[in-house]
């Protein structure tokens, strides 16, 4: 195997052994959610998504508890104050510690470690050996790693006092990283605090106010209806090249939400919508530039045409973790086609708002339900929108038109009528001009933060590499040999 290697040499008093060997390995489950009297109960039950950002060692519930009636009529289990739980599905990796009796769902394998192993010693391991595990997870939909292949993960055994004296160390260490790790937040928080106030500047006109005092601009009204027709006189040879000409249409372009907050902006500028400046939407027949509700089924990989997730647009534009479909399923679902160069959004969810650039270099692709994409005029500046829809003008705009729904979420038509300022082109083009020469520098800093953020996380790594090879603290010759602690876990009782 490539980590741990067996083979490696520990020092004297350690031992390699098997998780199965040095404790109690148990599963979790849910009950039924139709059974109401199985919930909000007094035992803690959690699930591998309330540890989602959760950065602490100890866990003494999740989001929602179980009754003891729903413990009992489920495969759950009550576990002992002190057990590892590792999440071993969607995703693999998460650690914590209980630190009262808790139980969990299917999407853990909980370890409750024998007396003379600490438990402590166990979390680090784990935290260690994320990609180990993951990569001996199996799976076709999601992975996962099943009871079986987490007993048999290997683990080095030193004596009882050196598992404390190494997590000790580990944890010295560790404050200190973890303090500059704080400060590169807080270096990386300001300095969206200052492209924020860029893009404040830019979309009030302060950026281009000395252009605008030396030429005497137009309203952009002119530009806006200029847009417009350009899009009815697409929209009407669309309809000529179609079954639906003898039904006659009519575009529709929504009015501006007024009971949203606008600020003011200079005389040459206007306020006008979203889909006024926007391009000729995919067969606007059908109004709008929906998402495909594609199915787990659908995915092949053996496809030719991708399928851009939110995932893919969370910071700018990634191919990790890129899926693909069938040239045939995309000609049923090809009316939620992007091309390259189009705007996607998130629509729903925790990364609603966000903003990404389908590239050039990609050939056409497939958005699902949870993403919107918008297709920019040639008349107008792209870059000046996707400027604006990262500004906190328009997240407050979005914010306002979500605020009732249960989770933050919005639609074709609402994106449709959210407004936005327009100046004349040739002030767009400056305005893109003057942010990219004032965030040019801040993106050059906040990439070497990234690159310093990482050499923080390798460094941790190697700490834990060295812990777990007996290399961080020094061994005690009178400590009880690793072996011995071995013999007495056999003879301990099963908890689970």
């Amino acid at each position: 195997m490539s980590f741990p290697d067996l083979k490696d040499e520990l020092p004297e008093n350690w031992v390699w052994t098997y998780l199965k060997d040095i404790g109690n390995i148990a599963s979790g489950g849910t009950p039924s959610t139709q059974v109401q009297d199985y919930y909000n109960g007094e035992v803690a039950w959690l699930t591998p998504a309330d540890l989602t950002r959760y950065n602490k060692k100890f866990i003494s519930h999740g989001k929602r508890n179980i009754s003891n009636l729903g413990l009992n009529n489920s495969s759950a289990k009550l576990l002992p104050e002190g057990t590892v739980l590792f999440s071993s599905r969607a995703p693999i990796g998460y650690v914590v510690i209980s630190s009262n009796p808790i139980s969990t769902n299917q999407g853990f394998k909980n370890f409750i470690p024998s007396e003379v192993i600490f438990n402590e010693y166990v979390y680090y391991y784990f935290k260690y050996s994320k990609e180990y595990i993951e990569s001996i997870a199996s799976g076709t939909t999601f992975k996962e790693v099943s009871s079986r292949v987490f007993a048999n993960i290997p683990i080095p055994i030193p004596p009882l006092p050196e598992q404390h004296r190494i997590v000790a160390k580990i944890e010295e260490l560790f404050i200190e990283l973890d303090a500059g790790v704080a400060a590169l937040k807080k270096a990386k928080s300001m300095l969206e605090t200052y492209r924020q106030a860029v893009l404040k500047a830019a979309f009030e006109g302060r950026l281009t106010k000395e252009i605008r005092q030396k030429n005497d601009f137009k309203s952009a009204r002119e530009l806006i209806n200029k847009i417009k027709n350009q899009k009815k006189d697409q929209f009407e040879i669309e309809l000529k090249l179609t079954a639906l000409k003898s039904k006659p249409q009519k575009i529709k372009f929504p009015d501006l939400i007024l009971n949203i907050s606008l600020y003011q902006i200079p005389n040459s500028w206007e306020w006008t919508t979203i889909f006024s400046i926007s391009g000729k939407l995919p067969n606007a027949i059908v109004d709008g530039p929906f998402g495909s509700n594609l199915k787990n089924s659908d995915y092949n990989e053996n496809g030719t045409v991708p399928v851009i997730s939110i995932t893919n647009i969370d910071e700018g534009y990634s191919t990790e973790k890129l899926r693909f479909i069938t040239q045939e399923k995309y000609e049923t679902v090809k009316r939620s086609s992007v091309c390259p160069g189009d705007i996607l959004m998130a629509k729903i969810g925790s990364s609603y708002g966000k903003v990404g650039v389908y590239p050039e270099e990609m050939p056409t692709g497939i958005i699902p339900a949870n993403l919107l994409k918008i297709t920019v005029s040639p008349l107008f500046n792209k870059d000046y929108l996707i400027y604006y829809l990262q500004s906190r003008y328009f997240k407050k705009h979005l914010d306002y038109i979500t605020k009732s729904t249960a989770q933050p979420a919005f639609n074709v038509s609402m994106l449709r009528a959210l407004p936005i300022p327009v100046p004349l082109r040739q002030e767009q083009d400056r305005i893109v001009f003057e942010i990219n020469k004032r965030l040019i520098k801040a993106k050059e800093i906040d990439n070497q933060l990234d690159e310093v953020f990482i050499h923080y996380q390798c460094i941790k790594q190697s700490i834990l590499k060295q812990a777990f090879s007996g290399k961080l603290v020094p061994q005690n010759p009178d400590d009880e040999p690793a072996e011995k602690l071995l013999e007495r876990i056999k003879l301990e009782p099963k908890i689970i």
